[in-house]
């Protein structure tokens, strides 16, 4: 009998101490949830009385020597970290680093504007489509970042040149010297027309005249057109040398003088052309922005399709 008493003691005492201990927990948790930082403005600073924040869309009181925790006087329009105790009261107010609120605010216009670049890509993904927009990456990058022609300076030393460095040597006027400056030099007008050309086959989804579907060629005209223009420079400057210098041999030296010359000409000249190698940028230049021309044709075809029909 004793011991089925002692038993249900021991019962009723465990279930109280429970029972207690779910209380003192869920009321911890209640303090936690309700309790918190929140950020305000100051509305109103402790100049003459209690100074006023606006935090949780609501003015609350505070004052200088309960609730400030900064080492600066409160000013009005100064943000502020607010805690918050369980009853909505404020328990202390803190001033906002101005370095936190650069970030944030960083922050915040940088995910505007990521969240903006997402939707306007997606948007231009569909109208133009992805093998399209890939299409003219590729002829970007090819352009900008991989060599399209490899020159030799000796035997163990070359300079890779991309195609925007050969905008560069045609707007200095392709002379031997502008390859010694073509980090500083300025592709001018070249370089205009080379983002014109990169837009051209975007410029058809915009507007409805059938001809601008004629820019999806543009990339591969301006390369090959520009690279021709380069090799027949080139041809034409040393063809024009050579020339100046056997007539200055026939004067001065006679038939044998200008044929010694001519010679050496034609040696400098094959070994001109032999220090002169192409590329990785060339090739992949060449095949996105023909399969760009490619689906420019394809669409040539359908508009004249559709306007027979």
């Amino acid at each position: 009998m004793r011991e089925s008493l002692t038993t249900v003691c021991l019962g009723l005492t465990s279930h109280r101490t429970l029972q207690q201990l779910f209380t003192f927990q869920f009321q911890f948790t209640t303090l936690k949830k309700d309790s918190g930082m929140a950020r305000g403005k100051i509305l109103r600073d402790t100049n003459a009385g209690d100074g006023i924040i606006f935090v949780d869309e609501k003015q609350m009181p505070f004052s200088l020597e309960r609730h400030w925790r900064s080492g600066v006087p409160p000013q009005a329009g100064m943000m502020v970290e607010v805690a918050m105790a369980a009853d909505g009261t404020i328990e202390s107010v803190m001033q906002v680093d101005e370095t936190q609120l650069a970030k944030e605010q960083a922050q915040k216009a940088w995910n505007t504007v990521s969240s903006q670049g997402r939707l306007g890509a997606s948007a231009l993904a569909a109208r133009v489509g992805v093998p399209a927009l890939a299409a003219l990456g590729v002829v970007l990058v090819a352009w900008l970042f991989l060599n399209t022609l490899s020159v030799r300076i000796t035997a163990s030393q070359s300079i890779g040149i991309t195609f925007y460095d050969v905008l560069k040597a045609v707007n200095s006027g392709m002379s031997m010297e502008a390859l010694g400056v073509l980090g500083t030099a300025s592709a001018g007008i070249y370089g205009l027309l080379m983002w014109v050309c990169l837009l051209a086959p975007i410029a058809s989804h915009f507007h409805s005249n059938r001809h601008l579907a004629w820019g999806y060629c543009a990339p591969l005209v301006y390369m090959v057109g520009t690279l021709a223009f380069c090799y027949f420079g080139v041809k034409s400057e040393l063809r024009r040398s050579t020339q100046a210098a056997s007539e200055m041999a026939n004067m001065f030296g006679g038939s044998r003088s200008a044929a010694m010359l001519q010679g050496m000409a034609d040696e400098m000249i094959s070994r001109t052309w032999a220090a002169f190698s192409t590329g990785l940028g060339l090739y992949i230049g060449l095949l996105a922005s023909g399969y760009l021309a490619f689906i420019g044709a394809r669409r040539i075809l359908a508009n004249r399709a559709t306007r027979i029909q």
